[in-house]
């Protein structure tokens, strides 16, 4: 297996930037959303519970009203190539013994994860239902930031976006699949401007060793 070196590391940390205007004349090939769809999918989370659903719009006219409900980011998302919602699951989903978690896991793993799984819900959780659904709202941007990188990987750019509407963006897409929560949207495509200089901390401010 071949890594980037140090230099190509660095300037792939540089150029990854949220795009605030794509190329509304891209289009992604099927490999290049195959591609995309395949880093959220292989995307890291806690116990391995993968409490999301990546929801990929291509669709122009689906992708269009959604951005009437997306405040100052309409114009953007209308140039995007493609349109990401990022769906936690429900909490009740997480719990031990659902039907989820159940199937989820292969059976040797099952039996080793699910009972520690269980143990965390009551000693971090004290079974509360609202901070397993902030829990599972970290997995998802663990995911995201995971998304991101990868397609700045592919040489393709993107924008987090959380200004939306999420109860009419939730209407527009329970039309075709069952109605869902969303944690945010990732706009896709190609940029049309070169990314600005990045403006971060210095390590002083940012990092301590000890």
């Amino acid at each position: 297996m071949k890594f980037l070196d140090q230099e190509k590391r660095r300037q792939l940390l540089n150029e990854r930037h949220s795009c605030k205007m794509f190329d509304s004349h891209y289009e992604f090939s099927s490999e290049e959303l195959e591609e995309i769809a395949e880093i959220a999918r292989l995307s890291p989370s806690s116990y391995n519970t993968q409490p999301w659903r990546f929801v990929m719009v291509t669709n122009k006219d689906v992708k269009k009203q959604i951005a009437t409900h997306s405040y100052f980011n309409e114009e953007m998302i209308k140039s995007a190539s493609a349109l990401m919602a990022v769906c936690p699951l429900r909490p009740s989903e997480l719990l031990p013994h659902s039907h989820y978690m159940q199937n989820l896991y292969p059976e040797p793993y099952k039996v080793r994860v699910i009972p520690s799984f269980a143990q965390m819900l009551g000693m971090r959780f004290n079974h509360s239902m609202q901070r397993l659904e902030s829990y599972i709202l970290e997995q998802c941007y663990i995911a995201v930031g995971q998304i991101c990188m990868g397609v700045s990987l592919m040489g393709l750019d993107s924008c987090i976006i959380g200004g939306f509407d999420p109860l009419k963006v939730g209407e527009i897409l329970e039309e075709r699949i069952n109605k869902p929560k969303i944690a945010c949207l990732i706009a896709l495509g190609k940029r049309v401007a070169e990314a600005s200089q990045k403006s971060r901390k210095s390590k002083v401010d940012a990092i301590t060793w000890l």
